[in-house]
């Protein structure tokens, strides 16, 4: 299913041609969206970086629209992107700060055997109150503090920016991986978040967010072999 079609489709399902309504059309998509993708990870949105420097700093920042890091691997030793590599374990920041204590003068060095995830906001970020259309940045700090600038790194984390909407640009015929694998989900989402901006009868409602969330299930079980976690439910 292209964004063309499921436009129509959702004006067919809904049979509203208002002028406000359509104007939200895209409102409705991103939330849906956004509703399956905190649900189910997606193959799709998979990612890592690529090999690269960690410098002198003891920061790794992560592309826009990331919102959970799976790993994070250092070279064992400096300037090689083949490896051998280590893999980090992941601690929090209070572990950090006490272990490797110390200012940018003093702070221990070596290869980084440990790392921390949080917001390059200070803040740590809450997965099921990520909007992803804000395409929000994750900060990953590695210690002890790298002894070489050119110490590669990767990191294998999971992400989605706007521009991988399929709302995403001007042209009707863009498609997904969710609308292509599972156009369903995707419709009746954005049916059911179409619907609840008609405020429409919530019988009828509950009916379209029933449809929705067995399909989001169905989904899960097909992507992960488990359906969605515990508070990460749809609707």
């Amino acid at each position: 299913m292209n964004y063309g079609d499921l436009t129509i489709a959702i004006r067919d399902y809904l049979q509203n041609n208002d002028s406000t309504f359509l104007d939200q059309m895209n409102t409705f998509i991103l939330s849906a969206e956004d509703r399956v993708y905190r649900a189910v990870q997606m193959p799709a949105f998979w990612k890592s970086t690529t090999v690269g420097d960690i410098g002198s700093s003891t920061t790794i920042t992560l592309p826009a629209g990331s919102i959970e890091v799976y790993d994070v691997r250092v070279s064992e030793t400096a300037n090689d992107e083949d490896g051998p590599w280590r893999y980090l374990l992941k601690k929090d920041w209070d572990f950090l700060l006490e272990a490797y204590p110390g200012d940018s003068s003093a702070v221990s060095t070596g290869i980084p055997k440990y790392y921390a995830v949080g917001a390059a906001s200070t803040e740590l970020i809450d997965p099921l109150e990520i909007d992803s259309t804000s395409n929000s940045t994750l900060s990953i700090e590695v210690a002890p503090k790298p002894s070489a600038a050119d110490i590669k790194y990767s990191v294998d984390y999971y992400g989605k920016t706007s521009s991988e909407s399929i709302t995403s640009g001007s042209v009707t015929t863009n498609e997904t991986w969710l609308s292509v694998a599972f156009p369903d989900v995707l419709l009746h989402g954005s049916v059911a978040e179409a619907y609840s901006f008609m405020k429409g009868d919530p019988n009828l409602l509950k009916h379209y967010e029933q449809q929705f969330a067995e399909g989001v299930m169905m989904m899960a079980s097909v992507v992960t072999g488990k359906g969605p976690s515990i508070g990460q439910q749809p609707g």
